[in-house]
């Protein structure tokens, strides 16, 4: 972002740099301004937003994965992406995507919207051309017409998608922030979430924890956050690791980081569920499914809160998310994945838990303190082989005994008598 003085007499001083934008996927290939905000078309299918008065990220668009997205424009509060691929791409003010379709046989180069005029007449107050030009040669024009008014969250159709599906070209999570709004990108995002059954326990189930991950990564970017997998022990699931970057301003902010997990039990069997643990079902206002409270339900609650709040241009600190993949299993290659990328991860000011419980279902609290668990395995060996009971008993000493004896000292009460513990 640069400054620019029209004073002909400032030769020396008349370009400023403010500020630099950092998009975090690779080259930056086109940019539009509208109300105040930012657009950037960038490598990989992703459009980038700022805020230019607080230099916040606020959306992250994937407009369509892995094609670069080469001229943006803007009318009405709609946004055309024109990709590589020779796709055109509409999304509305909240991005959701109303519109795709194959404008050129090759590359789209660039696009620009102009009032409409057919026949050498002017049309109609408000209505517009989008005019492209591709790689094929051709320069086309595009009459706009209005798409039909939606309900809120109603161009979110994949409500119940399979398992491998993920945010990309096809689903928009990112919407307006209104309180109905805001809900229904929280449902649909959760019944793709649960849909994955990331069983940690289950080697059968590795490549869905996998997916999980990759779907999860991509839903926070999409949030509005920075977003990567961060691997601690090769075979073990890795850790999604998320950013949400807080409004820019003179004194340094705090540092939240939030903790969850998204593997899962094994749902039992069949006959203990009414529907499939793995589809989200709604019931008495109620919703379940595989996961829903323990934990990817508490994950996309505090990402979908990061997400209004950057909307709204009121994050005032950084919140970090560490969500595992392996939290019913042991975390396996947590404590490795974080020493590994303590420097990313940076200093942190608290650190907020999820994975507790309410006092009842209406009434929420805040758990400030949880005891660890050990999980022990002690052995005791006797000098020799096994000896008659009835022949031998008592006058040797007999390994279950010393065991008794060392864990009947292991507590004093509510203490711990291990030393350093």
């Amino acid at each position: 972002l640069w400054s620019y003085s029209a004073d002909p007499s400032d030769t020396a001083n008349n370009i400023t740099l403010l500020h630099t934008f950092h998009a975090q996927v690779g080259g930056v290939l086109s940019i539009i301004t509208r109300n105040g905000n930012i657009y950037a078309g960038c490598q990989g299918g992703h459009v980038k937003i700022w805020d230019i008065e607080t230099k916040t990220l606020v959306r992250t668009i994937i407009a369509q994965e892995n094609v670069d997205i080469l001229s943006l424009s803007m009318t009405d509060g709609e946004l055309y992406t024109c990709a590589a691929g020779g796709c055109i791409q509409r999304f509305s003010p909240t991005f959701d995507k109303t519109g795709c379709w194959r404008g050129h046989s090759g590359t789209v180069l660039t696009s620009i919207i102009v009032p409409s005029r057919h026949d050498g007449k002017k049309a109609a107050d408000g209505q517009r051309d989008l005019i492209t030009g591709g790689s094929d040669n051709n320069i086309k024009v595009w009459a706009i017409r209005q798409p039909s008014a939606q309900k809120p969250g109603s161009s979110l159709p994949e409500t119940t998608l399979s398992h491998r599906s993920v945010p990309s070209q096809e689903t928009n999570l990112a919407g307006e922030t209104d309180d109905a709004t805001a809900s229904d990108t929280l449902v649909n995002a959760l019944s793709q979430f649960v849909s994955f059954p990331s069983v940690s326990g289950s080697l059968s189930h590795h490549e869905d924890c996998r997916q999980a991950a990759i779907w999860l990564k991509k839903c926070l970017i999409q949030f509005g956050a920075e977003s990567q997998l961060l691997y601690g022990i090769e075979g073990k699931n890795p850790v999604v690791f998320g950013l949400f970057r807080g409004t820019e301003s003179k004194q340094a902010r705090r540092r939240v980081l939030f903790y969850g997990h998204y593997d899962v039990i094994a749902a039992g069997p069949p006959s203990s569920w009414e529907h499939d643990p793995f589809t989200l079902t709604g019931l008495n206002g109620y919703l379940y499914g595989r996961g829903v409270t323990d934990n990817k339900g508490p994950v996309l609650a505090v990402a979908c809160a990061a997400s209004e709040m950057l909307a709204r241009r009121s994050l005032d600190m950084d919140l970090i998310l560490l969500i595992e993949g392996e939290e019913e299993a042991g975390s396996g290659g947590f404590e490795e994945a974080v020493r590994k990328y303590k420097d990313q991860i940076g200093n942190i000011d608290a650190i907020l838990v999820s994975n507790s419980y309410w006092i009842d279902d209406a009434r929420p609290c805040i758990t400030y303190g949880l005891r660890g668990v050990i999980h022990a395995t002690i052995e005791v060996q006797g000098e020799g082989p096994d000896v008659h009971s009835g022949v031998d008993g008592g006058a040797h000493i007999e390994p279950m005994m010393d065991m008794t004896k060392v864990l009947s000292k292991l507590s004093e009460g509510t203490r711990i008598a291990i030393p350093g513990f």
